[in-house]
């Protein structure tokens, strides 16, 4: 029996032939390019009334939770650069830097002129690690905010992290003094 909470986008969900049709609309719908969000006919407002939870937990410091959100709301617009940016910095502040990664990279290719992502990328790349990587994403940064004056301010912290990172890679080992062998 169809009840109100059974029916997804015209489907009932309760009669397994619907619930196929269901699935292979959804299918068809993904490999058409369209979102989870455009093909269950999401409202934006729905989305972005869960992402202001989302954000708030972030602010409390509720990181796992903010993520989940994130992750969440991605599932509907995986697209979405302020999904993508929520959920990087959820799982960056939880120290995991390389998923955190991934969901930069993400947010980076869907603003390619907002340093942002990048800069974060970079300090995720120094706490694995990597600190060659961390300066090529802050020479971006440094890049991108030449161009735009709105970002003056991240391009003078990037450059202050890229030279401490040249100077330290600069900066040979000391060297402890060779015991001498006993003969």
């Amino acid at each position: 029996m169809a009840t109100d909470e059974n029916i997804i986008i015209g489907y009932d969900v309760s009669d397994p032939e619907q619930k196929e049709k269901l699935v292979t609309h959804l299918r068809n719908e993904y490999l058409a390019g369209k979102s989870m969000k455009e093909s269950l006919q999401v409202a934006d407002y729905q989305l972005e009334q869960v992402y202001a939870l989302g954000y708030r937990k972030y602010q409390a410091g509720e990181y796992k939770e903010a993520s989940e959100t994130f992750q969440y709301l991605l599932f509907f617009d995986d697209r979405n650069y302020k999904f993508l940016l929520g959920y990087a910095a959820s799982l960056h502040k939880m120290g995991e830097h390389y998923v955190a990664m991934g969901a930069y990279q993400m947010a980076a290719l869907q603003a390619p002129k907002d340093p942002v992502p990048l800069f974060h990328l970079a300090d995720c790349y120094i706490h694995t690690g990597s600190p060659e990587k961390a300066v090529a994403a802050l020479e971006m940064v440094i890049r991108m905010g030449t161009l735009d004056e709105q970002y003056a301010e991240l391009k003078e912290r990037a450059t202050l992290i890229k030279n401490a990172l040249e100077s330290k890679g600069k900066k040979k080992p000391k060297r402890r003094p060779r015991k001498k062998r006993s003969s």
